[in-house]
């Protein structure tokens, strides 16, 4: 195989991984301050909410530490 096209492959790889993980965090962000939004204007939705901000923000510190 030609290097360069080995190299742009993992350079091309290594792109496609970074922009999906920051799409994925964004979108993560915006679920997890939607629902804690809700939770503010209707602090009885805590119960419908609440579980899922906290398993968000789990899923968070096992893939950060």
């Amino acid at each position: 195989m030609n290097p360069l096209i080995a190299a742009a492959s993992i350079v091309a790889a290594g792109l496609v991984v970074g922009l999906a993980s920051i799409g994925l965090g964004v979108g993560q962000g915006t679920a997890a301050g939607q629902a804690v939004e809700e939770i503010a204007r209707q602090p009885e939705a805590e119960k419908k909410y609440g579980n899922a901000v906290q398993e968000k923000d789990s899923f968070k510190k096992v893939f950060i530490y």
